[in-house]
């Protein structure tokens, strides 16, 4: 839209020259009011979502929060959630030697989980530690190259994390699927649907948005637990020992 000014005719039927300027401000206002009175509010939308919580307070408390122990293999109760680095030179080395780090958390995501598709070789603990269960730390992943379920996706969110992707949007999830127990990591995409990222049972290198959203892939059961750096969930205490949840 634009506005041809004529001097002569702005001028005219109006006393001054301030009174015509005080009619148009009039105007002007009335017409943005009229075009904008039925534009949705954002802000008022996002708060109607997420009532007087940010996107990422919501996320953290969408799940019940209790402790997750697990019983490791030296006989050590260990908080589920010190599996996860977020800090690491050797992380961060291989974020930065190997371009994971893309121009959103969705495609650092990706690249995350390609790497360890790419690098990591599956090797179950009965096989490669004559226990039913051992989980790693990543660095011990990253280094031997081998690892289960749990110990790759322990992996990518301390990947993740290492690349900046915030921690409420990668959660490490443990529970029932097709065939039996697993680890896997879901994650929260602008929509805020939860997509899943499986680093060996069922891999596939799909982009974020091109993935099934959790409730519609067939493959997954039951959740026994997860967990962030930051938060661990289950619907109770949860003792992890031997492949088997006690509550």
């Amino acid at each position: 839209m634009s506005i041809q000014h004529d001097s002569k005719s702005t001028l005219r039927g109006y006393n001054s020259p301030l009174e015509a300027l005080r009619r148009l401000r009039v105007y002007l206002s009335t017409a943005l009011n009229d075009l904008f009175k039925n534009k949705p509010n954002e802000e008022a939308k996002l708060n109607n979502k997420y009532g007087n919580k940010t996107r990422e307070q919501w996320w953290e408390d969408r799940f019940e929060k209790h402790p997750v122990i697990y019983n490791a293999q030296d006989k050590c109760p260990r908080d589920v959630r010190n599996f996860i680095f977020d800090r690491s030179y050797i992380l961060e080395d291989i974020v930065d030697r190997y371009n994971l780090k893309g121009n959103s958390d969705e495609e650092t995501a990706l690249r995350c989980l390609v790497f360890i598709q790419d690098h990591i070789k599956y090797v179950s603990d009965e096989t490669a530690r004559k226990q039913i269960e051992f989980w790693q730390y990543p660095e011990d992943t990253v280094t031997r190259g081998t690892g289960d379920c749990e110990d790759m996706s322990i992996l990518l969110k301390s990947l993740t994390l290492c690349a900046d992707v915030p921690d409420w949007k990668v959660r490490i999830l443990a529970g029932k699927v097709k065939g039996g127990g697993h680890a896997y990591c879901t994650f929260v995409r602008e929509d805020d649907s939860q997509c899943i990222l499986d680093c060996c049972y069922w891999p596939n290198k799909l982009p974020i948005n091109k993935r099934p959203a959790i409730e519609n892939e067939p493959n997954y059961y039951v959740v026994w637990f997860s967990f962030t750096k930051k938060y661990s969930y289950a619907n109770g205490n949860i003792v992890y020992d031997k492949g088997k949840v006690k509550k």
